[in-house]
């Protein structure tokens, strides 16, 4: 008998770059939601299109290992390390879908906008 998929309806595929970084304690600083805020978006802003498509592409796979057959993508990181916007204005979505594409998951990008 097959089992249906699940599906993860909430993803922030390059936020697995921080796992196992952001949880830890340094003696003397008290880590909130507030350091993980600053330790994610200094994060969004050194990821090109190429880390932002390995990290997606890690993610998807891992979902898969962990029965998920559908991602809904959470996606807001568009510009450039620099904070330009790309010459293509959905290349960043373009990278998320290649990830998906190459790991065989199915995947719903949800555009989101910071400012």
């Amino acid at each position: 008998m097959k089992l249906p998929g699940m599906a993860n309806v909430h993803s922030h595929a390059f936020q697995r770059l921080l796992r196992g970084d952001v949880q830890r304690r340094d003696l003397g600083r008290k880590d909130t939601f507030w350091t993980w805020r600053e330790a994610m978006y200094d994060l969004a802003l050194r990821l090109d299109l190429d880390a932002l498509e390995a990290a997606a592409r890690l993610t998807y796979a891992e979902s898969l290992e962990a029965g998920y057959t559908a991602i809904g993508e959470f996606h807001y990181v568009h510009h450039a390390p620099d904070g330009q916007p790309y010459p293509d204005p959905v290349a960043a979505a373009r990278a998320m879908m290649r990830a998906a594409r190459q790991t065989g998951i199915r995947l719903t990008l949800l555009w989101t906008a910071y400012a």
